[in-house]
């Protein structure tokens, strides 16, 4: 059975037993065990921070949400329930999250969902970080996806890749992915990819879970698009498993029972390990 399925029948039992909702969702007019009935979608937020993220949600005019947020497999839904317990309360946790990472503490200017740095080039990044030094951490976040989204080759996009990208690419992305087609296939890895030349402070994360093998190859390729070891070095691949573990840790060592119940709550409904399953690093090779 394929990730996507196990964590599917995961969700469907996790509406039922941790919820209490048997009714099931909709989508595309057929029903699905592990999405919400649409009017509950809020409740696909963990109630250790369901009211605090919904009131900090409606005060963010930039921040909207993804059209299929009340499928409880939502890739979105999954980012704001692991990254805002840290910046609730003006930041307060969010030394936690930034000692996990092996990040900097000091000097943080902004902590944010759905940054968009540049409106003419309009990439949208799942979380950002950014340092008063100029250093920016950009994070890219996946769930039950089984790649990264390719895009249509139409004129609006091809005079933008004539435009903004062609340029871009140059000195990050290995020639043999700079031409209209690859790119058009790689479309969310390579844009995503070109802001290592924001700046020599900017750093790529992505996160996503080592048991979804259809994504992770695919992940473990992405250091192949980089021309050199300059830009290598700036680029981290987090599994979301071994991640949560070292929150969790980090979270009993600060003596914080709530995120600890956060995390706690989050590995119940989003952690799927296969049986003997090893979690390490992706080496950069």
């Amino acid at each position: 059975m394929s990730f996507q399925s196990q964590l599917k029948d995961h969700l469907g039992d996790y509406k039922i037993s941790n919820l209490g909702i048997p009714e099931d969702g909709f989508w595309r007019s057929k029903p699905y065990r592990h999405i919400l009935p649409k009017e509950l979608y809020k409740l696909n937020i963990l109630e250790t921070i369901r009211d605090e993220f919904w009131d900090y949600f409606e005060s963010q005019n930039a921040l909207k949400m993804h059209r299929y947020f009340y499928h409880l497999n939502s890739s979105q839904a999954m980012c704001f329930n692991l990254f805002y317990p840290f910046i609730m309360d003006n930041n307060r946790y969010l030394n936690i999250l930034l000692g996990t990472l092996g990040l900097p503490t000091n000097g943080v200017s902004e902590a944010s969902f759905e940054k968009v740095i540049d409106k003419t080039e309009g990439t949208n990044f799942d979380f950002y970080i950014g340092y008063e030094n100029g250093m920016q951490i950009l994070f890219e976040v996946k769930l039950q996806e089984s790649g990264f989204g390719s895009a249509i080759n139409n004129e609006e996009r091809n005079k933008k890749f004539k435009r903004i990208y062609k340029k871009r690419m140059r000195n990050i992305i290995s020639t043999r992915f700079q031409n209209r087609l690859v790119f058009f296939k790689y479309y969310q890895l390579i844009r995503n990819l070109t802001y290592l030349g924001y700046n020599d402070k900017t750093h790529l994360f992505f996160i996503l879970p080592f048991e979804n093998k259809a994504l992770e190859n695919k992940t473990s390729e992405l250091i192949h698009f980089l021309i050199d070891g300059k830009y290598k070095d700036r680029v981290n691949i987090q599994f979301l498993e071994n991640l949560v573990s070292g929150l969790v840790k980090k979270c009993e060592t600060a003596g914080d029972d709530l995120l600890k119940k956060h995390f706690d709550w989050f590995t119940s409904k989003y952690i799927i390990l296969s049986k003997g399953s090893v979690k390490t690093k992706k080496p950069y090779t």
